[in-house]
């Protein structure tokens, strides 16, 4: 039983390693076919057609002025005279309005 049992061990082993050759080799196969889908539908994508109200320059890109930017923008500036002499309901659209 001895001898037997490491001959038994490497024939499982020598399986397993060819069934996971297998499953890399299908793996492999597979993301060779779809390669660039993903891409193309990124590349594709038209906003304005999928997202409702997308706007490609809202105003709020004032406030951004890049990565390394400091300070608001003028965002608080804003915020707070907005705040002090605004409404404090402001729909979107004419049909969002409270009724």
């Amino acid at each position: 039983m001895k001898r037997i049992l490491p001959l038994i061990l490497a024939l499982v082993a020598g399986m397993a390693q060819a069934d996971s050759n297998s499953d890399y080799r299908a793996g492999s196969d597979f993301a060779r076919q779809i390669q660039g889908q993903g891409t193309g539908s990124i590349q594709s994508f038209k906003p304005q057609e999928s997202i409702p109200g997308y706007n490609a320059n809202p105003d709020e890109t004032k406030y951004y002025g890049g990565v390394t930017a400091g300070g608001d923008g003028g965002l608080k500036n804003d915020g707070t005279t907005e705040w002090a002499t605004g409404s404090p309901v402001k729909p979107e659209k004419p049909s969002q309005s409270p009724s």
